[in-house]
């Protein structure tokens, strides 16, 4: 039987790995999600809304405080006699907004009646927020100077720092923004893996069932040795391309780092302090401030977690969409329909990830993750958070348990929907092959 099973995920593999098709997407995809993402940067910088800012500061704390003009805000100053002069100005377009700041009648500066904004139309958010912040900041920077304090301890506090201690390794944890985008990356890469290569499966199954190709097959092996080679030998195929993109990631990662470092040497702006710039490594200095963001996250546990979780949420979907591959037509419709009880279970399982990812030891999350058919995402997302062990362990047991389970259930349904053609197989049809014994 093993070596009929080997033969037939040799077949399955190798059809696959040579076609143009793999190649396009192995390689394609990642060039065009870089390309993509390049292109959208380069798009939002050239777009970036540029505003022209008048302001009169009649209190003259907000004068030239505010932010230096740059290529999308450009500030100008002016005296209070010129604010009539300014406001019939602006109306003819030269400004963009004007920003009217009276003298205050009470001690709060920001009363309603003190602060103005004039705009043609609704302020975009960006504008908003980035008066309210800039306004703010200078108010505040300015009670805490009244009240005697130096403008190196105003900037003290606004560069806290806080470090992220274990306190049971007493080893830096990471931050819990970065422990909740791995999560999320996590759990949503094999959201995606497990919907694209369990499709692929059904598909490959729908294939051979409608051209009759099946029919020869059975004739020298077992359904269950065919329906078990076609499953793990598209899941090497995913693990095929998986592996090129993780190298051909580092690659880019590797290649962007030295190009844009070296690029950022020698862009270095003028009266840049040449030490604190060696200091704080050159031109690699993003690339070292973006490494240590990383730093107390337990990459190995991730990695083999990821491995053992897409193995095993890879069998137990592949195999409930191969069982509905073998019941399903020429009819395309018949498959959207019998797929709607397999795909819910992961769409659920997306769903308490991302509440996994706000609260990693809530109820939801610890169901989540032990329940098997959504333990795969759910864990992923929870793993990054250091789970007690023994949930760990208990959440791969009932997965593989549950794997075994579903590849028994799908053999039977495989084996004589394999070769039933003609009609569209009622539930209670299907629960008469569940019955047969083998």
């Amino acid at each position: 039987m093993a070596s009929k099973i080997s033969i037939i995920i040799q077949r399955e593999y190798l059809s696959r790995v040579r076609k143009k098709m793999f190649l396009i997407t192995t390689l394609g995809l990642p060039i065009l999600f870089v390309g993509v993402s390049i292109l959208f940067g380069y798009i939002a910088s050239k777009t970036q809304e540029k505003l022209k800012i008048a302001v009169v500061d009649e209190t003259t704390i907000f004068e030239n405080k505010l932010g230096d003009s740059s290529k999308s805000k450009t500030i100008t100053y002016f005296k209070p006699a010129a604010f009539a002069d300014l406001k019939s100005t602006y109306l003819a377009k030269e400004y963009d907004m004007l920003v009217h700041i009276t003298t205050p009648t009470v001690a709060n500066i920001f009363d309603t009646n003190n602060v103005k904004i004039y705009s043609k139309g609704n302020l975009s958010l960006d504008a908003s927020d980035y008066l309210d912040r800039r306004l703010n900041k200078v108010y505040r920077n300015q009670l805490m100077q009244d009240a005697g304090m130096s403008v190196l301890q105003i900037d003290s506090l606004n560069k806290v720092e806080v470090n992220f201690k274990n306190i049971n390794e007493n080893k830096t944890s990471a931050q819990s923004e970065v422990l909740a985008g791995i999560g999320y990356f996590n759990g949503f890469l094999l959201y995606m893996l497990m919907f694209i290569y369990g499709m692929m499966v059904m598909r490959g199954v729908m294939e051979e069932k409608t051209n009759r190709v099946a029919e020869v097959i059975i004739s020298s092996v077992k359904p269950f040795d065919l329906m078990m080679g076609k499953i793990i030998g598209i899941g090497l195929v995913g693990i095929t391309q998986f592996a090129i993109w993780i190298l051909f990631t580092l690659l880019i990662t590797t290649v962007g780092a030295s190009i844009f470092g070296a690029n950022m040497v020698n862009t270095a702006p003028s009266g840049f302090d040449a030490a604190n710039h060696m200091a704080a490594g050159g031109g690699n200095a993003v690339f070292t401030k973006l490494a240590g963001s990383f730093v107390g996250v337990n990459w190995f546990k991730i990695i083999i977690c990821f491995i053992v979780y897409f193995i095993g949420g890879f069998l137990l979907y592949a195999a409930q969409f191969a069982a509905v591959g073998s019941m399903v037509n020429e009819d395309v419709n018949e498959a959207q329909s019998l797929t709607l009880p397999i795909t819910m279970p992961i769409i659920f399982g997306f769903v308490i990830m991302q509440l996994a990812i706000k609260d990693p030891n809530s109820g939801i999350a610890i169901f989540g993750s032990l329940f098997p058919l959504t333990s795969p995402l759910v864990m992923m997302a929870r793993v990054t958070y250091d789970p007690p062990m023994w949930q760990i362990v208990l959440s791969v047991v009932l997965l593989f348990a549950s794997v075994w389970f579903f590849v028994w259930l799908s053999a039977k349904i495989y084996r004589t929907g394999i070769l039933m053609y003609g009609k569209k197989p009622s539930w209670k049809e299907v629960w008469k092959w569940l019955r047969v014994k083998s």
